[in-house]
């Protein structure tokens, strides 16, 4: 009798020996599912023929400029605030090692395309890293890992994770990071927390948002005093930096009194309530019918009253581009890590009902 019939034959008994080791198995899983995922996002930045036009720039003028002055080794005393803070992307960049040279050959690699490859490289992983970081915020929130893997598709099909997630900007990097640093609070792993924000605050300063997410999570003054507390060091390194080590007034300033100035803009101008009402769609798209429903069952059931609490967080980034006069729709994003929840309780609520209808139909 042939090998291959009996080896055949064991593979369910030695998979459902590998299941004991659970989070294992949902790793390889979502190596095998999500990543693909995350690859084929980066692949056109990594083969854009201009990488500097994204979002209109040039080789001189744009954010990927200012982020590509960094790879090179530029001074950062010659680059504008706040790109000249968030250099951890760009000096990591340099380290991705390159494809073979028929490749690079085949694809007309130049110096500019080399650059877009390795940003492209390096935010697929912080792409990645989002959705484990979202499974893992679900995972303490009771959902299943269907409804996981369903919430790490939600997030690399939104608007913002397609256009931006892996061109030559630091977005992509930075999602992983706010879903990994939310999730090691709401787990109360407070030393990955601290390692996680102290990075995340040299990548994008978005990363202020895990200490609001953590300690929103928490349920107990005693562990929001632990959340913060984590959280300090890579706050204080972060101010150190930007106000003694390398401080400087040229580049984007921000004051109340501008802030003031865009909000009344905002709701007095109709072509300005149109503007924001665009970057609302470009944020979440259907997750705005979504998400409002999924609060409503959770409110309901009463069963993650942590999710309940986590929702403060979407109040704190819908006001934070009136205060930062800067991109709506990309800010707004930061919230995924509710809104994705959500409307997964939402889909969750709804599909049941929806396959019961569909059984009972002749």
């Amino acid at each position: 009798m042939p090998w291959y019939p009996r080896a055949v034959m064991d593979c369910p008994r030695r998979c459902d020996r590998w299941m004991k080791h659970t989070y294992l198995v949902q790793l390889l899983l979502w190596t095998l599912l999500v990543l693909p995922a995350c690859l084929a996002l980066a692949y056109l930045p990594a083969t854009n023929d201009d990488p500097y036009a994204v979002m209109g720039g040039t080789l001189h003028s744009g954010d990927v400029a200012q982020y590509a002055a960094i790879y090179r080794g530029a001074d950062l005393d010659g680059v504008i605030k706040p790109y000249r803070y968030r250099f951890v992307l760009p000096v990591l960049a340099r380290f991705v090692p390159l494809p073979p040279q028929t490749l690079l050959d085949y694809f007309d690699m130049t110096d500019a395309k080399v650059m877009a490859y390795r940003f492209a490289v390096v935010n697929a992983v912080g792409l990645f890293a989002a959705t484990i970081g979202l499974a893992l915020l679900m995972q303490k929130l009771r959902f299943s890992i269907a409804e996981q893997l369903l919430a790490s598709f939600l997030f690399l099909t939104s608007h913002i994770t397609v256009v931006y997630g892996a061109v030559p900007l630091v977005d992509g990097a930075a999602f992983g990071l706010l879903a990994l640093g939310i999730a090691a609070g709401a787990w109360r792993k407070w030393i990955a927390m601290a390692v996680i924000i102290l990075i995340g605050m040299f990548v994008k300063e978005t990363s202020v948002l895990i200490p609001v997410g953590a300690i929103l999570f928490q349920g107990t003054w005693a562990n929001r005093r632990n959340a913060f507390l984590a959280c300090a060091p890579g706050l204080l390194a972060y101010a150190a930096v930007r106000l003694l080590v390398l401080p400087t007034s040229a580049g984007f300033n921000y004051s109340l009194s501008a802030a003031a100035y865009t909000l009344a803009h905002q709701f007095t101008s109709a072509s300005l309530v149109v503007f924001v009402g665009y970057n609302l769609l470009t944020a979440f798209g259907t997750l705005l019918v979504l998400a409002p429903l999924g609060w409503v069952v959770t409110r309901r059931a009463g069963n993650r009253p942590q999710l309940i609490r986590l929702t403060w967080l979407l109040a704190v980034v819908m006001a934070l581009p009136f205060l930062l006069q800067t991109s709506f729709d990309r800010v707004w994003f930061l919230a995924f890590p509710v809104v994705i929840p959500l409307s997964v309780a939402a889909v969750s609520h709804v599909l049941p009902r929806l396959q019961g209808e569909l059984r009972e139909a002749p």
